[in-house]
């Protein structure tokens, strides 16, 4: 791997003989730029580049590649800003990019703030994703813990087909628990009693947590001193 006094000078030479240099040259430079110990100059030439070529329509599927790359280098560095950046453009460049990377979808989100995380949930990855199954759980988590997104909580629970998957009704559990729906989560509690190893710790916890908050102690040491912890600490398939 070159240093970054290396892909400096690559950086300044690509700079200086810009037009004597083909673009998939640049893109090809970008995309080596990316492997080094930060991506910094990496992206100054992405910039550079775009600015002259993101019109063409025969660099586009070589363009899209590169800022993948840029996307998972910047969030390896921690700069999940940058990688966001870079996701909207290839997004706005093809609408097909987020069906076909929705796992780096869901670690590009993960390290933005509430605030940046769903300006590109709800306007750089399309709504008929939310039931990926790379993806579900996580907005399962990510919706039903605020109220704010009920409506997008609400359609993906009425768009789950059985069997859902033993962490799916966890998530669910806990869902309905946090809003109050104690006839839902009761359902879905009775689903998990039937699966093979029953209530988790995770779920357990729910119940103590909402249990505490309710101020019913009394109900909240029976259930412990009732629950088998053996089953308890098992964790969901």
């Amino acid at each position: 791997m070159m240093s970054n006094y290396n892909y400096f000078a690559i950086f300044r030479i690509m700079l200086a003989f810009e037009r004597e240099c083909s673009p998939r040259v640049i893109l090809k430079a970008i995309r080596n730029m990316t492997l080094s110990q930060t991506p910094y100059f990496a992206n100054l030439l992405h910039d550079k580049f775009q600015e002259r070529y993101n019109q063409n329509p025969l660099l586009a599927r070589s363009l899209i590649e590169t800022r993948k790359r840029l996307i998972i280098a910047n969030l390896k560095h921690g700069n999940s800003n940058r990688a966001a950046e870079m996701w909207k453009l290839n997004q706005n460049s093809n609408p097909e990019f987020a069906q076909k990377n929705v796992i780096l979808f869901q670690s590009l989100i993960e390290k933005l703030n509430d605030e940046e995380s769903a300006d590109l949930l709800f306007n750089y990855f399309p709504k008929t994703l939310y039931t990926d199954p790379d993806i579900v759980d996580f907005l399962i988590a990510y919706f039903g813990q605020s109220p704010k997104y009920r409506t997008n909580f609400e359609y993906i629970t009425k768009s789950l087909k059985p069997p859902l998957k033993r962490n799916t009704l966890s998530l669910l559990f806990a869902s309905f628990i946090s809003q109050d729906r104690e006839e839902a989560a009761e359902k879905i509690l009775q689903v998990i009693f039937k699966t093979k190893n029953g209530i988790n710790s995770e779920d357990f916890q729910v119940i103590i947590k909402k249990l505490l908050a309710k101020h019913q102690i009394r109900q909240c040491v029976d259930m412990c001193l009732r629950n088998d912890f053996r089953v308890s600490e098992t964790h969901a398939d």
